[in-house]
């Protein structure tokens, strides 16, 4: 059964047309809101290919209307977006 759609199956298909190898994790091994790729890096790969495999991931998150932060976030952002122990 095929359950590789939508988000997972655009990102796929930037993956396969650029020749990047990724391995999808979708449902019913991970929730259908959990899905991700799976990337093999190996000692023989290069800066320059691992640049190049970043520059698809982009293209595949943008691809996926993925949004990107211009800055890294603030320590104070992620003490907000940390679960705090309960009381």
């Amino acid at each position: 059964m095929h359950f590789l759609t939508g988000v997972s199956g655009s990102s796929l298909g930037v993956f396969r047309d650029n020749g990047v190898f990724v391995v999808p994790i979708v449902y019913p091994a991970v929730s259908r809101k959990a899905c991700r790729f799976r990337f093999t890096v190996m000692a023989s790969h290069t800066q320059s290919d691992m640049d190049f495999v970043l520059g698809v991931v982009e293209k595949a998150m943008r691809t996926a209307h993925f949004t990107f932060q211009s800055e890294p976030a603030t320590d104070e952002a992620r003490s907000r977006s940390t679960i705090q122990p309960a009381a």
